[in-house]
C-alpha cells in the first residue's frame, strides 16, 4: 500500500523528537494523513490530543473523522507481522492499537522475537557473569603468583644467618687485602736492597700470619654458616613450606574449576548466538 507523502514527512518529523506539528503544519494539515502517520509510526489514537494541545494557538480544528479514518487506514499498514517481530525482539509491550487488526500475524511476529529477545537476554546475564567469572580469575592469579613468590623466597633466604654471612663478607675483603700486600712486599723483596729486606721481611710474616689466621676463620665461618642455612632450610620445610604447597595446589585447584567453568560460558554463549540468528533467519525465510 503506499504511504501519503504527507504521512511520511510527518512520520521523520515524530521521529525525530520534534512538536508534533509546527503552526505552519497545523494550518494546512491533511488530518486523514496526519492520522495515516500516527498509525504507521506506532502511536496510539490519544496522540490526536497532543496534535489538538499543539495547534490550539492558531486556531486550527482537529477533524477527528478525518483524523480516525486514516488512522485506521495506517493500522492496515503498521499491525503487520514484521512489526510484532520487531517489538518482541526488542522486548517492547504487544502494540495494543492492533487488537482486532490483522491480530493473529502480529502475535505470531511477536512471540517469534519475544523468543529471541528471551534468548538475547539469557546470553547478555552470561556475558555478565562470564565478566565475573574474568575478574575472579586475574585475582586468583593475582594470589597464585603472590604464593609462588613467596615459596621462592622461602628457599632462598635464611633469615637468621645474615649476620654470618655480614661477617664473612668482611673477612673475605681483610684476606683479599692481605693477599695483596703480601704480592707487593714479595716483589718489593726482590727488587729493593738488603737494608730495607728484614723490615719488609717482618712485615711479610706478620701479614702470613694474619692471612692464615683469616683463611682458618673464614673456613669455620663458612661451615658453620653452611650449618645454618640447612637448619634455616628444614626448620622452613618442616613448619611452612607444606602448609603453603597445600594452599597453593587449592588455588591452582579453583583457578583451573573457574577456567572451565569460563569455558562452558562461552560454548553456551556462541550456542545461544547461534539459535538466536537462526531463528531470525527463519522467520525472515517465512516472509
Amino acid at each position: 500500500m503506499r504511504i501519503p507523502a504527507m504521512a511520511l514527512l510527518l512520520g521523520a518529523s515524530i521521529l525525530s523528537g520534534c512538536a508534533t506539528l509546527s503552526e505552519e503544519e497545523c494550518r494546512v494539515a491533511n488530518w486523514y494523513e496526519v492520522g495515516y502517520s500516527d498509525a504507521a509510526n506506532g502511536y496510539s489514537s490519544q496522540r490526536i490530543a497532543d496534535h489538538r494541545e499543539a495547534c490550539a494557538p492558531v486556531g486550527v480544528r482537529v477533524d477527528f473523522n478525518a483524523y480516525l479514518s486514516g488512522y485506521q487506514q495506517g493500522l492496515q499498514s503498521y499491525c503487520i507481522r514484521q512489526t510484532g517481530f520487531k517489538l518482541g525482539k526488542n522486548g517492547s509491550a504487544f502494540p495494543s492499537q492492533c487488537g482486532g487488526i490483522n491480530t493473529e500475524e502480529v502475535e505470531f511476529g511477536y512471540a517469534r522475537g519475544s523468543e529471541i529477545y528471551a534468548l538475547l537476554d539469557y546470553r547478555q546475564n552470561l556475558l555478565d557473569l562470564r565478566r565475573e567469572k574474568l575478574e575472579q580469575l586475574k585475582a586468583l592469579d593475582k594470589q597464585i603468583a603472590q604464593h609462588r613468590k613467596r615459596l621462592k623466597e622461602g628457599q632462598n633466604q635464611s633469615p637468621n644467618t645474615s649476620s654470618q654471612e655480614k661477617q664473612l663478607k668482611e673477612m673475605r675483603a681483610k684476606l683479599k687485602s692481605a693477599d695483596k700486600r703480601i704480592a707487593e712486599i714479595r716483589k718489593k723483596l726482590a727488587s729493593s736492597e738488603d737494608r730495607y729486606q728484614t723490615q719488609l721481611y717482618q712485615e711479610l710474616r706478620g701479614l702470613e700470619k694474619q692471612r692464615e689466621f683469616l683463611s682458618n676463620e673464614i673456613q669455620t665461618k663458612e661451615k658453620a654458616l653452611f650449618e645454618a642455612r640447612q637448619r634455616s632450610a628444614k626448620n622452613y620445610s618442616d613448619q611452612s613450606k607444606n602448609q603453603q604447597y597445600r594452599e597453593l595446589r587449592a588455588l591452582e585447584k579453583l583457578r583451573d574449576n573457574l577456567d572451565g567453568e569460563i569455558y562452558s560460558l562461552d560454548r553456551e554463549i556462541d550456542d545461544l548466538s547461534r539459535r538466536a540468528q537462526f531463528m531470525e533467519a527463519g522467520f525472515l525465510h517465512l516472509r
